[in-house]
């Protein structure tokens, strides 16, 4: 899990130091593994169910604060998600690729949001209280 500066890389001074860790062209504010596997399976099914609960309602915004990364031996598929627009991109380390855009619904992000605390992680890059 990845928890995400919402302003790309270079939108301002902050988010263009040189020395930020980046995740698709957003700074890391902070990274958990994720161990335990039903919380892993829970991440899969909000994600799946984000995906058909979208009505074709988009935004145009774009401001990510939620990363994902699964991996499974050399491959690994990463989600970078915007719950306020409904969009998330899906990049994947096996094809040229430069990331699948999808919609989403709101809907996931209060579950999705609680586990990124449970893993010490939050939306600001403050730790949670």
């Amino acid at each position: 899990m990845r928890q995400l500066d919402p302003r790309p890389i270079g939108r301002d001074e902050e988010s263009a130091r040189p020395d930020a860790e980046t995740f698709h062209g957003y700074r890391i504010l902070g990274a958990a593994d994720v161990d335990d596997p039903t919380t892993r399976r829970r991440i899969v099914e909000l994600v799946y169910d984000g995906v058909d609960g979208n009505t074709t309602t988009v935004a145009a915004c774009f401001d990510p604060r939620h990363g994902i990364r699964a991996t499974q031996g050399d491959r690994s598929i990463d989600l970078v998600i915007c719950f306020e627009c409904l969009q998330l991109k899906l990049y994947d380390s096996g094809t040229a690729d430069g990331g699948s855009g999808l919609l989403t619904s709101r809907s996931p992000e209060p579950e999705m949001t609680r586990i990124f605390n449970e893993l010490g992680l939050t939306l600001d890059g403050q730790k949670p209280r």
